[in-house]
């Protein structure tokens, strides 16, 4: 995937869940941020910031980041992640996409894949001595979405998770109990009951104003 476009930043405080305030070129303004995770390892004061204009007659704001460096390009952009799954989902699954945004027991799911298969895709911004963990806090809905995995199963339908680690300094990847432990309970047993966790690294490689998302390869998912 490429963006175009860019540009930096630098960023100053997180003024609420989706708006915080950045620097360009000497001059403070709002940006969205579309990551609902706490980020606190990331939204440090001073960090570099890639941010891209977006127009709309609806918007509150004029930017919406797209990355932030913390030692490594780390993509924040949640809004990203379907378009990215979707060029990733035939290379790891060997399946297509029948349907976007699924709704199975009251839960929207993000892909029916043509294998009769459920898929949800989540994205991970937080990396500790080479260990991605997921969640970085806590998610009742990430918690309904693999219990509703879970029962898929049991209806004969395959069961997959696919982790986009957008950044490319992990190792492994691991549920996060200390935030969630029952987010990780479930993973584990997810994984137990035969649903497919995969999880890959994504690195965002920038030339100028440019920049290429690139798949660097998968990484293992193991019970935490």
């Amino acid at each position: 995937m490429s963006i175009s476009g860019l540009i930096d930043g630098n960023f100053i405080r997180r003024d609420n869940r989706f708006l915080v305030t950045v620097e360009i070129n000497g001059r403070p303004v709002k940006a969205h941020l579309k990551d609902p995770g706490r980020l606190k390892e990331l939204l440090v004061e001073g960090n570099r910031v890639l941010l891209k204009e977006r127009d709309g007659k609806n918007r509150k704001t004029r930017y919406d980041v797209i990355a932030i460096y913390a030692g490594v390009p780390v993509i924040v952009n949640s809004g990203l992640h379907s378009a990215l799954a979707e060029k990733i989902i035939p290379q790891i699954f060997r399946c297509g996409i029948a349907k976007r945004e699924f709704t199975f027991l009251g839960s929207r799911i993000d892909f029916l894949l043509d294998c009769h298969a459920l898929l949800e895709v989540k994205g991970c911004t937080l990396v500790k001595d080479s260990i991605a963990y997921f969640p970085d806090a806590p998610t009742e809905r990430g918690l309904k979405h693999i219990l509703t995995l879970i029962k898929a199963m049991e209806m004969s339908y395959s069961s997959k998770i696919l982790f986009l680690v957008t950044r490319p300094d992990a190792r492994v990847l691991k549920p996060n109990r200390e935030t969630h432990p029952e987010f990780a309970d479930a993973l584990n047993e997810a994984m137990n009951k035969g649903v497919e966790v995969r999880a890959v690294l994504l690195e965002l490689v920038l030339k100028g104003h440019e920049a290429e998302i690139v798949l660097k390869g998968e990484i293992p998912v193991k019970p935490g």
